[in-house]
Order: structure tokens, then sequence, then C-alpha cells
């Protein structure tokens, strides 16, 4: 029985962001997630935000799904809804988790979970 060996995957990447959130309205960050270096196949990771200090439905409206890096493809970018308001206050965390089983041979991606400060 032979085995081939295939080659290390990159290490998974999260920005850390700041943002302003404004005084209404929703808008949309793009966080940018990417692999330390290219990858001859198809590389897929899903993500999930979750609370730190900022609450999901009053101060961002919580998002999770899948990115698809195609061959040679290094970053790709989560849609986050920042939410506005006029209440005076200071710097809130929300968390994003990115992982995902490599589809190649079932072993996890290494990533690492940030704070996005908005």
């Amino acid at each position: 029985m032979s085995s081939a060996i295939l080659p290390a995957l990159p290490l998974l990447h999260v920005e850390n962001l700041s943002v302003i959130e404004g005084d209404s309205g929703t808008n949309t960050t793009l966080v940018p997630i990417w692999l330390e270096g290219p990858v001859a196949q198809t590389v897929s990771v899903d993500y999930v935000t979750s609370d730190g200090t900022a609450t999901a439905g009053a101060d961002y409206l919580g998002v999770s799904g899948t990115l698809v890096f195609p061959p040679d493809v290094t970053t790709q970018y989560v849609q986050l809804p920042i939410m506005g308001d006029l209440i005076r206050e200071g710097n809130k965390t929300i968390l994003l988790a990115a992982s995902k089983p490599d589809q190649r041979r079932g072993q996890p991606i290494a990533g690492d979970d940030h704070d996005h400060r908005q």
C-alpha cells in the first residue's frame, strides 16, 4: 500500500481591525482572512463571530459561513455588519473564529482567533 505525502498547509491569519461604528445604520466592514502562502488545492475555512465586549444584535450582526480559497488565492474577506448608534461608548471587541478541517486529508488548518475592535 502506498501513501501520498501531501504538502503542509500554510498558517491561517485573521486581521485585527479598528472600526468606527458611526451614529446610525449598519456599515459593513471587510475582515481579511489570509493564508500565509499559496496552496495548489482549494482550501475551505469556516468562520463564526461571537461576543467579546460587543453584543450581537445591538453592536453588530453576527455572521458565520465558509470562505473558499481557490488554488493560489491567499486572501478572502468576511463581511461583518457593524451597527451604529448615538450612545457614547468605549472600544468594544467582536471575536471571529476561523477553522475547518482540510478537505484533502481531514486535518485542521492552524489558525488564530483575534479580537476585532469596534
